[in-house]
């Protein structure tokens, strides 16, 4: 979670180990529970969803500072690094 708000990365993909036929890693030991997965991975998206947040908020100022002076830059459909935002 440290790296996740240091680098500010806008999208973040976040998934949960499953043995595999096959897999070597099925033989390492201190498999995690299943729960235990869940609520790391959890944390890992509320804390993105902050970082994405701020990232709208940021873009969709931009936006509206930058209509003034760019004529092609329509505050109605701000642009926006996470597809999820909207104002």
């Amino acid at each position: 979670l440290d790296f996740l708000e240091q680098a500010r990365l806008d999208r973040v993909g976040c998934f949960t180990y499953s043995a595999v036929e096959g897999a070597r890693a099925n033989a390492l030991p201190g498999h995690v529970e299943e729960r235990e997965k869940l609520d790391r991975q959890e944390m890992v998206y509320e804390v993105q969803a902050g970082i994405s947040a701020a990232s709208c908020w940021r873009t969709a100022r931009a936006d509206a500072s930058l209509s003034g002076f760019f004529p092609l830059v329509s505050n109605s459909r701000p642009r926006t690094v996470a597809p999820r935002c909207e104002s």
